[in-house]
């Protein structure tokens, strides 16, 4: 049984996490997907969501999920917090429908629930991470691809189903539904 003060702190740290999209049409859709997850699916991390006008640097992209490894504790610290960023694109996912947006949210949360590292730098197209010694390197296409892999897995685990088949459906359905 949820006691008082934790479904009160649960509903701050959603304010918090949607905050910066506060005025868009994303901002309900987001609160509603952070409100169906499980309890204790963001333990050591802290995540924000926000919108851009522009373009994502991968053609295609609707949305990305940046960790931000720098704003973190050291990198062998088990127990620190992971700062995430996650970046929707206004006018990649302006036409679809809200249950396909709900699913490239709940996808992109899957990313930051996973904590794998997907990129904190860019050079170009080419995503970097921190190792443990502090240093950079290129995240490899399997790496990318697993990502992805795992984030879909963790976004149909928590019952996103319905929306992911609107989403990959597209056609009619498609259409921007409000």
């Amino acid at each position: 049984m949820e006691r008082p003060y934790e479904s009160e702190l649960r509903r701050l740290r959603i304010e918090t996490s949607i905050a910066p999209l506060k005025g868009s049409r994303y901002y309900e859709l987001a609160r509603q997907v952070l409100e169906r997850l499980p309890d204790g699916w963001d333990y050591y991390r802290e995540n924000v969501l926000q919108v851009s006008e522009s373009p994502p640097q991968k053609a295609g992209g609707l949305a990305a999920s940046l960790r931000l490894e720098e704003n973190e504790t050291s990198p062998d610290d088990p127990w620190g917090e992971q700062v995430w960023e996650v970046t929707l694109y206004h006018k990649q996912l302006f036409d679809l429908p809200d249950p396909a947006i709900k699913w490239v949210i709940a996808h992109e949360l899957g990313h930051v629930a996973s904590g794998v590292p997907c990129g904190s730098l860019t050079a170009g197209s080419i995503a970097y991470t921190r190792t443990s010694e502090n240093i950079y390197r290129p995240i490899t296409k399997d790496e990318r691809e697993a990502g992805e892999f795992v984030a879909d897995a963790i976004a149909r685990a928590w019952g996103w189903w319905e929306e992911e088949q609107t989403f990959v459906l597209g056609g009619d359905q498609g259409k921007r539904n409000r």
